[in-house]
């Protein structure tokens, strides 16, 4: 079928013999009047230099030019000047290692299985020195070390009875000393004691806890007297926990509090935990800051000592 065009009507819409094709007309855009003149940025003052004058400091007077940073003076001063070299300074010194497997010999009396065993377990001094070792750390004899600089072993040693006493009791000192003649049996009912808190002891309990506390302050001289830069000891029993009336939290002496009376006459040393606040709580020659969890006295080893109120008492409160 032909269709039949018909021309624009008068609107601008196209017609049809019927009438308009589309009965709502669409409104027609107006061309804009033509605009006169150029409507660049041309004409735009420029206010760059104002703007520079306004900000530029200018001054004349002695006191500015003898206080300026960029003085010609303290340029040509600072080229007679060596320059300092970047970042840290790094010692020469080696790091320290110091461990004992004899300090494993402090063990569970009885038996264990992989359900019950206890979480201070001899195992766990001897896989952190494995782990060294392995990494190329350590100069020893099955792992050659892959560091210029080794770690630097030092040597642990027994506590001495004089030493220990700086921080326990002697009714504490002897108290452990006895576990070494115990019998097997007594050992297991004394650690299943209720006044025991989580502790256990073994025939060679006592000389393991001498030889922990030993290293410790063996590690500590070494680096005050500055054989090393810094040390870590791998010992074993641990001493946080242990207080100067008791033994507890896994641990039998304080081997940080002692190693700590032992060097007093030298720089601080620092830990944290139950037993060095109440070893230190009186003392103004040892800064004691805590770090250990609290949670409001529900965490281990329980009780309000460990908030922010207790910070010492008489010549040793914190200021």
């Amino acid at each position: 079928m032909a269709r039949t065009w018909f021309p624009p009507g008068p609107e601008g819409r196209p017609q049809s013999s019927n009438g308009p094709q589309f009965p709502n007309p669409i409104p027609q855009l107006r061309e804009p009047a033509a605009l006169s003149g150029d409507i660049s940025m041309r004409e735009t003052p420029d206010m760059s230099q104002e703007i520079d004058r306004q900000l530029r400091i200018d001054s004349t007077s002695t006191d500015d030019t003898e206080d300026s940073l960029a003085s010609d003076t303290d340029s040509e001063a600072d080229e007679h000047l060596p320059k300092s070299e970047r970042g840290l300074p790094i010692s020469k010194l080696p790091t320290g290692l110091c461990y004992d497997p004899r300090m494993r010999y402090h063990a569970e009396v009885a038996a264990t299985s992989a359900e019950n065993v206890h979480p201070e377990d001899p195992r766990r001094i001897y896989y952190i020195f494995k782990e060294l070792c392995e990494a190329g750390l350590v100069d020893d004899k099955d792992h050659p070390p892959m560091v210029e600089q080794p770690l630097h072993r030092i040597d642990a040693r027994e506590v001495t009875e004089k030493e220990a006493l700086l921080v326990h009791s002697p009714q504490q000192f002897d108290f452990v000393r006895k576990t070494a003649s115990l019998t097997d049996e007594q050992l297991i009912d004394l650690s299943e004691h209720p006044e025991q808190d989580s502790i256990y002891f073994n025939q060679l309990s006592f000389f393991s806890g001498k030889l922990s506390a030993g290293a410790a302050i063996e590690t500590c001289k070494a680096v005050l007297s500055r054989k090393v830069k810094n040390a870590i000891a791998v010992i074993r029993p641990p001493g946080h926990h242990a207080e100067p009336e008791k033994p507890m939290g896994f641990c039998l002496f304080n081997n940080v509090c002692i190693a700590s009376k032992v060097c007093q006459q030298h720089p601080p040393i620092g830990s944290e935990c139950n037993g060095c606040q109440k070893a230190f709580y009186n003392d103004p020659n040892i800064l004691y800051i805590s770090i250990h969890v609290h949670m409001n006295g529900m965490f281990y080893p329980s009780g309000p000592e460990g908030d922010m109120f207790h910070c010492g008492a008489g010549q040793g409160l914190g200021k």
